[in-house]
């Protein structure tokens, strides 16, 4: 089956959007990779001004997706010498799949010709399951038991059920449940009403998704699908309006299950660009509730209904705005619900959704300035595609073994889930502590409610193959635990007399100084809890271990090594003992967390036609409140052809930088040094990239920070961002970065390019970031036409989000912009400009709001939303004569600016 082009007039067909994924299930196709339409019987796709028509109905070997192969066929789409050899390039489409459509569409309108392969793949695990209404099982009348199939009994009626459903009380015993959990069902539910069931052994009558008068029937029968919503591909949705109460049946058996669809319209009733949703659903059922914002995009929550406890949703979202929710059955302690609610019973629920305006926005604390002495940190903010945790003084990533959820619930960003699993990293020295080696460890961690046994948190000891050495941070029954044994076999282990045993989030520490009768002090949430001697273990704690975080290196006379149950975040381990008031400052910080002593490599340092040097900026920000003195080093790294990533020739030998060492930077303050790197031998042509490292090492400590850049060839087209210094970007203000094109040629060129925002530390998508109001994290695709020997300019609208309960101080991002974005190669010229977020003051352009340069209707409307008085220490923006009131003087304002 192909997709051949045909024009828009050609056709009119619906035209379901569509997304690209790996076979693993996450947002991008990689270089190589196929990716897979999801599963949704497509009838037809859009891309760009082109409709491309697939075959009708898909085969059922499709519905689990289709790898995607884009191949520019014609030769004069084809104009790199290595492709003409090889006659056709697949696509490395990195992006979310609606941007797959767009390149499609550019390369159409550039007068490519392109074929979209299809071919049946395996079911990925993010495909959802099907909503086709299922075969209700066969209910024959028979005469006796008897009468029914093998491995099936009759109800009162003598329609049969399969025995797991719901075991074998339907009309004697009354025992109602499924593998061994009772459901809310009565006698009268099976029409029981003949004496034939004894009523003082059925359950009560629960009442528990029943609909009270007022609520809207969602109507739906049995074996039908009204609302299959994005599962069945009908985009059919009961719409909801806020203060409603649906009142709906869901049901599961031989696998199939119910799956409902709404959407409702969440108004910005107080005009400040964000309302509460809340939803509360009971059920007879487990239920398994979701919101969206769109059909294909990851849910922006998940939770699970329990009969009459669930625990309302409430999300404070942008508005106004289209939601969509999400009900289906959900899981029981055997696993997901497939049976034991038979559609022709039906069991109740009921959705109340309302609507509220009480969603003040709640930032973060100020990040606190990080104590000196920082040895190890990992922040534990990696996405759950990252393929380890990343460690930011060092880059000593944690390798992920065992059961382990990355992106989950934590205090600063994001947190890991441990369920069994640990991260193990390499053995380094600096976290060996000799002869009275002082050192502290701190961490966010939640434990389960009323925890029972060893849960450690970071261990630094020998295993059980070796005598005993080193150290570890532990909990044991929710008590902290400190163990540590020396070269000369002293040891000891000190415990806090208090446990912690709410199942919350609490900041821990343990400080240790080595020589002091009490230098042993345990922290919970900034106070102290208990103090010890540490002296009775002097000695060496030197081992060749790697480091567990999550798991002990020994048995310690237990049947297997205890592993860590329960949530972890921004563990640290510092070379000194912290004091009181430096733990206090963690805890109080919260959410916002920790500044950092920070450094910006730029992602790409391009080398334009003939050139032999090129300049890079080397920032660094010393956001701790001591001032600090810092050499600065620099390396290039060899290449590895056939290592699928940038560095593929040898990295440059020759730099020179603008400023010797040490380089002085004040508490509080940023530094840029400039360094000329000279051009490697090996970078002759585009295509060809090679990397260097820049190391910041303090002077007088052991602090060092390592941060990698690119270094490319600009052929024919030269790219040049805005500014070679990191960008201040305001948090919820688009701001515009701009990239020259210059054409160093005496004939018109086209350039296909894709910008993307990625962040500097771990090269992941930042999606705290819209590009040109895209979905957050995704890329833009486009192409200009240069002329010859002259230049365009190419703007980008970057706006950071505001995310409650996450710190602003994100970190340095780059926005990159990549040449031919449909190519095998893994990197095509382009450049990169280092921007962060800034919460300074934003500079007013007067009538011109949103300062794109033209005062028209987006100005207009902007002013209207921000209606009445400014918001104490907010910017207001609108607020165009600075009165304080965004008035009817203001609108008169931007109505005499136009244009």
């Amino acid at each position: 089956m192909a997709v051949m082009g045909a024009s828009v007039a050609d056709r009119a067909v619906p035209h379901p959007r569509f997304r690209v994924r790996d076979r693993s299930g996450s947002r991008s196709v990689g270089r190589g990779n196929a990716g897979w339409l999801e599963g949704i019987p497509l009838t037809a796709t859009e891309i760009g001004g082109t409709i491309g028509w697939l075959q009708n109905p898909v085969p059922p070997a499709f519905e689990g997706g289709f790898p995607i192969l884009v191949h520019p066929a014609p030769e004069w789409c084809v104009r790199e010498q290595r492709m003409r050899e090889k006659g056709h390039a697949m696509a490395s489409i990195q992006t979310s799949g609606r941007k797959a459509a767009t390149l499609a569409g550019t390369l159409l309108l550039a007068g490519c010709c392109f074929m979209l392969g299809l071919a049946p793949v395996e079911t990925a695990a993010k495909t959802r399951p099907g909503a086709t209404a299922p075969a209700v099982p066969a209910s024959p009348t028979p005469a006796d038991r008897g009468g029914c199939p093998v491995g099936q009994l009759p109800d009162c009626n003598g329609n049969c059920f399969p025995t797991n459903w719901l075991g074998d009380g339907l009309c004697d015993d009354g025992a109602y449940d499924y593998n061994g959990v009772p459901i809310f069902l009565n006698c009268s539910s099976f029409n029981c009403d003949n004496g034939d069931c004894d009523p003082s052994n059925c359950l009560l009558d629960d009442d528990c998704g029943s609909c009270d008068a007022g609520g809207l029937a969602e109507n739906e029968p049995c074996g039908s699908q009204l609302n299959g919503g994005c599962d069945d591909g009908s985009f059919n949705h009961t719409s909801v309006d806020c203060g409603t109460t649906i009142c709906g049946r869901s049901w599961a058996e031989n696998g199939q299950a119910d799956i409902d669809w709404y959407e409702v319209f969440l108004p910005d009733a107080n005009f400040d660009s964000e309302d509460m949703l809340r939803l509360t659903v009971e059920s007879q059922l487990p239920l398994i509730v979701e919101v969206y914002r769109d059909c294909l995009d990851e849910p922006l929550a998940v939770a699970q209904a329990d009969g009459c406890d669930g625990e309302p949703i409430e999300l404070c979202l942008e508005a106004p705005k289209l939601y969509y929710i999400r009900i289906l059955p959900g899981q029981l302690s055997s696993g997901p619900v497939t049976a034991g609610y038979p559609c022709s019973i039906g069991f109740e629920y009921t959705l109340e959704v309302s609507c509220e305006t009480d969603c003040d926005f709640v930032r973060c604390p100020t990040c606190v300035p990080a104590p000196d002495g920082l040895l190890a940190w990992w922040s534990m903010d990696d996405l759950e595609t990252a393929p380890s945790v990343y460690e930011l003084i060092h880059e000593n990533d944690g390798m992920p073994s065992g059961q382990i959820d990355l992106e989950s619930t934590g205090v600063v960003e994001a947190g890991i889930r441990f369920n069994g699993g640990h991260l193990q990293a390499a053995d380094q020295d600096r976290l060996d502590f000799r002869e009275n080696g002082d050192f502290s460890v701190a961490s966010w961690i939640r434990l389960e409610t009323d925890p029972i046994g060893v849960h450690p948190i970071i261990d630094k000891r020998t295993s059980d193959a070796q005598s005993e050495r080193g150290w570890t941070f532990t909990t044991s029954d929710g008590r902290l635990v400190l163990k540590m044994t020396d070269v000369d076999g002293f040891s000891a282990i000190w415990g806090t007399p208090v446990a912690i045993t709410d199942g919350g989030w609490h900041h821990v520490a343990v400080t240790v100084d080595r020589d002091q009768s009490n230098g042993i002090r345990f922290y919970i949430d900034g106070t102290l809890v208990g103090e010890f001697d540490p002296t009775t273990v002097p000695g060496d704690l030197s081992t060749t271990s790697d480091i567990l975080i999550g798991r002990s290196q020994r048995l310690d006379d237990q049947a297997s090594a205890a592993t860590f149950t329960g949530f972890m975040d921004e563990l640290q381990v510092y070379r000194r003992d912290l004091t009181g008031d430096e733990l206090q400052g963690i805890f109080d910080a919260g959410c916002g967390g920790m500044c950092k002593v920070r450094m910006h490599v730029p992602r790409v340092t391009a080398y334009c036609e003939g050139q032999a040097q090129s300049d890079a900026i080397v920032t660094i920000s010393n956001a701790t409140n001591q001032d600090r003195w810092f050499d600065l080093l620099y390396d290039g790294l060899g290449g590895e052809p056939n290592g699928g990533g940038y560095c593929i020739e040898d990295g440059p030998s020759i730099f020179t930088p603008g400023q010797q060492n040490p380089i002085y930077v004040p508490a509080g303050t940023t530094v840029e040094v400039v360094v000329v790197i000279d051009r490697p031998s090996g970078l002759q042509e585009l295509g060809d990239s090679a990397c260097w490292t820049a190391t910041l090492q303090e002077t007088d400590t052991s602090f060092e920070l390592v941060r990698k850049g690119t270094v490319t060839v600009n052929d024919q087209i030269c790219v040049e961002a805005e500014s070679d210094s990191v960008l201040q970007v305001p948090v919820g203000v688009p701001f515009p970065v701009k990239f020259t094109l210059s054409n160093q040629t005496t004939n018109d060129r086209s350039y296909f390019y894709r910008i993307g925002c990625i962040q500097s530390v771990g090269g992941e998508p930042n999606e705290s970031v819209r590009l040109n109001g895209e979905e957050p994290g995704d890329e833009v695709f486009d192409y200009v036409v240069v002329p010859a020997s002259g230049s365009v300019e190419v703007v980008v609208e970057v706006l950071y989000l505001r995310q409650r309960g996450k710190s602003e101080k994100a970190g340095y991002s780059d926005i990159v912009m990549y040449r031919e974005p449909g190519t095998d190669v893994p990197w095509y010229g382009g450049d990169s400009q280092g921007i962060e977020p800034s919460e300074s003051p934003v500079e007013t352009c007067e009538s011109d709001i949103n300062c794109d340069g033209t005062v028209d209707v987006s100005d207009l409307l902007a002013v209207i939303a921000a209606w009445g008085d400014c918001k104490p220490d907010a910017d207001c923006p609108e607020d165009v004569n600075g009165d304080g009131t965004v008035d009817v003087n203001d609108l008169l304002a931007v109505i005499g600016a136009w244009g």
